[in-house]
């Protein structure tokens, strides 16, 4: 009712002061002022007001649709095994190689981790003539054809010793080394010798360990009767020492089970540096012995060696090694030098078989 009544009352004034301009816009002489009072005088001071009822409208038609709500992205399932630990920590680029994929820490293909025991690809070829490293990876063999030369002082007469040698990788690393020996001396021509069982463990999967050490057990049986047959025993040390810099460091002790039960003390050690990715390296390797026989143990013979140390590959499967050590102290002989040649076969070798998927390794 107010909102009719407001509406009548707006009508009125509104007719009221569009009548009163034109009123008086007339000639002044055509009304008077109190005619024109008398026209405002008329305009109701109030008016009734019927009440209606309000009406609610909408437009015709249907209603728009609402607008389009967005679909979610379907969920996406990956595929793949997972594996029980996470790969060793990488500081530096992990580059992607054509013959695996596995990683190298340094970006060099020579230290690619491999096999079960993340090991480097340098250690499944032997690195130094006199320095043996940690194990083969399970199931790969390497043959190797040694020549070892003694040259001796004063006439004494050279001795020559030729080794044919096969090495077994074995799970839970371990590794298996068989030799046959024969040899050339002054009062005999080239023979046969003796027979040589080695058998290394290591203790834990390279990097999990400082210096990896290895356990190195050997039997020499020699052929002759009257030659005694001998133990030998090594703790193995290697490891990285910087970006191409490798080392190796061996404790040995020797005794024969019979004769003059000779006992010999010893350490070997070697560094190496790497001139061209798995093709050349350089180094230097250094040779001590405390030998004593039983019937006077403060006999001591004490002998050293050192010289340098070169190694060749020719491809990822073959190494050649060369050291000639010169003796040092006057028990020593004037030089002894090794020669090795050395063929790798099986799924650890250095074209990355063990990088390789495990459906590829069975072609």
């Amino acid at each position: 009712m107010h909102v009719r009544k407001a509406m009548g009352v707006g009508a009125w004034v509104g007719i009221a002061v569009f009548a009163a301009p034109v009123a008086l816009a007339g000639p002044a002489d055509s009304m008077g002022r109190d005619e024109a009072r008398a026209v405002t005088s008329a305009v109701p001071a109030s008016v009734s007001v019927t009440p209606t009822a309000l009406a609610a409208y909408r437009l015709d038609g249907p209603m728009p649709p609402p607008p389009p709500q967005p679909t979610p992205a379907p969920g996406v399932t990956v595929y793949g095994d997972r594996t029980s630990s996470a790969p060793p920590p990488v500081t530096f680029a992990q580059p992607q190689y054509p013959y695996g994929g596995g990683w190298s820490p340094t970006g060099l293909a020579q230290d690619t981790r491999l096999g079960p025991y993340q090991q480097p690809e340098w250690t499944t070829d032997r690195r130094w003539a006199r320095v043996r490293s940690y194990v083969l990876p399970p199931y790969q063999i390497e043959l190797e054809s040694w020549y070892r030369g003694r040259f001796r002082k004063n006439g004494e007469g050279d001795r020559h010793l030729f080794q044919e040698e096969i090495g077994i990788g074995l799970p839970h690393r371990f590794m298996l080394d068989f030799y046959l020996n024969f040899e050339d001396t002054p009062d005999r021509d080239l023979h046969f010798k003796e027979t040589q069982v080695e058998l290394r463990y290591a203790f834990a999967d390279w990097d999990c360990l400082p210096l990896n050490p290895t356990l190195y057990l050997e039997y020499r049986l020699h052929d002759a009767v009257d030659e005694p047959d001998a133990v030998e025993a090594k703790l193995l040390l290697s490891d990285d020492l910087a970006c191409r810099w490798q080392y190796g460091v061996n404790l040995t002790y020797e005794r024969e089970l019979s004769g003059g039960e000779e006992e010999v003390l010893g350490a070997t050690a070697a560094l190496s540096y790497t001139v061209f990715d798995q093709r050349f390296s350089v180094g230097v390797e250094a040779q001590y012995e405390r030998a004593t026989v039983n019937t006077n143990r403060d006999d001591v013979e004490e002998t050293f060696y050192l010289g340098p140390s070169l190694q060749f590959r020719f491809n990822n499967r073959t190494h050649l090694d060369i050291a000639p050590l010169f003796g040092l102290t006057e028990p020593s002989n004037i030089m002894q030098l090794f020669i090795v040649f050395g063929i790798d076969i099986g799924p650890g070798h250095g074209e990355g078989g063990w990088l390789n998927p495990v459906a590829a390794r069975s072609n």
